[in-house]
């Protein structure tokens, strides 16, 4: 199994965005005494972590041209929302619904059933940026859904691009951007970490 890697798909907020959600995360960690979300960077998941081989790079480059046809949009992101599992209740920033957030979903998913077999079944998609999950206590729930229920966030950006995320054993890093709206251009990719 040592040739086979996890890899994400998600769309990255700009700077601005980001800086405010950590705000949010490191008030949650410092009050509730949770600090799993806080070693990731803010990302929107649109494909979770999948386990390949380097064929999948190979495979989604491929589809730099769908991508680049893809329209360029904005998404807003407002208050607060909970995923109420029993063992690992979920606190994050929802995002407002959006046609073109969705068709994006759809059409990523069916590109990718190319290569891989998608489980076809899965959770319905709720796009959000994790604010506390993992070691939120189930027993101090109900406390955290009544005092972010009243909290307020809001914030906007366009997305320009997809990303792809590559598991070093450590840490997610971005190991290439795919941009959108830029049919006909030269679209370059992007190495950096998440954490940088």
């Amino acid at each position: 199994m040592n040739n086979q890697h996890l890899y994400l798909i998600a769309l990255l907020p700009p700077a601005t965005v980001t800086n405010q959600i950590n705000n949010v995360k490191q008030a949650f960690s410092e009050k509730y005494l949770c600090y799993k979300a806080l070693r990731t960077l803010p990302h929107l998941t649109l494909i979770p972590p999948i386990q390949s081989d380097t064929s999948f790079e190979t495979h989604l480059f491929s589809l730099n041209d769908w991508i680049a046809r893809q329209q360029t949009f904005t998404i807003s992101l407002r208050n607060f929302n909970f995923f109420k599992n029993p063992q690992h209740p979920v606190v994050f920033i929802d995002v407002m619904k959006n046609a073109l957030l969705n068709e994006l979903y759809t059409g990523l998913r069916k590109q990718l059933k190319q290569y891989l077999p998608l489980a076809a079944k899965t959770p319905p998609f709720h796009p959000h940026f994790t604010v506390g999950y993992r070691d939120v206590p189930p027993q101090k729930f109900p406390e955290i859904m009544k005092d972010y229920a009243m909290q307020r966030f809001q914030a906007n950006f366009e997305v320009k691009s997809i990303y792809l995320l590559k598991h070093n054993t450590r840490e997610w890093k971005v190991f290439h951007e795919f941009p959108m709206g830029t049919a006909n251009q030269e679209t370059p990719g992007l190495q950096g970490s998440l954490f940088d």
